[in-house]
Order: structure tokens, then sequence, then C-alpha cells
């Protein structure tokens, strides 16, 4: 049983807001997206991907491997994503960085 199947139960709660001195944790998940991340950043990264309040921003694949956009996923299913900007990502882990410093700025106030 993982840490984010115990949220819940009074030992793990996901925070509505980010603490943004926690600077360290934003330095953890910049330095590699992929990673394992430890349970400080785990909770935070749950919040902002379960948060109802911000947009769902999504990477669209616009060329496989290759090339993605930032758009923000429809609340209603069967709805076409919006393009956010006219960002193109040719580095995958970057476009990961991106979405999670804007849902870092939004969570923090930073």
């Amino acid at each position: 049983m993982g840490m984010l199947d115990r949220v819940g139960t009074g030992e793990y709660e996901i925070p509505e807001r980010i603490d943004p001195r926690r600077t360290e944790l934003r330095d953890e998940f910049m330095a590699d997206p992929y990673a394992f991340h430890s349970a400080d950043l785990q909770l935070p990264l749950a919040s902002m991907r379960a948060n109802r309040e911000l947009p769902r921003w999504v990477l669209l694949t616009r060329e496989p491997g290759r090339s993605w956009l930032l758009a923000e996923a429809p609340r209603r299913r069967g709805e076409p994503p919006r393009i956010v900007a006219d960002l193109v990502f040719t580095d995958r882990a970057e476009a990961e960085r991106y979405v999670f410093d804007l849902r870092w700025k939004a969570l923090s106030g930073e």
C-alpha cells in the first residue's frame, strides 16, 4: 500500500495550498520530473493534479516522441482540449517542468 493510498486515513493529507518556502520540493521535481519522488513531494503533486480549481493542464503530442503542445483538458467528457499557448516543446521533460511551474505558482501564490 503506497502513501497516496493512505490519504484520508489521518496518516497523510493532501494539502490545498503549497508552502512557497518549500523550494527544495520544487528543486527535486525540476531535477528529474520522472524520478520516484519523495513522500514530501508526492502529496503536493497529488494536490496539483487533483485540484478542481486549477485548469487541467495537459501535454498533447504534436509529433510522437518529438514535440508537445500545452493544452487545457475539458471538464466535460467528449469536448476537445483547448490549446493554451503557441508553445511547442521539443523536450518532454522541459514540458513537464513547465506544467509543474504553472501548478506550483497557482497553489503557492509565487
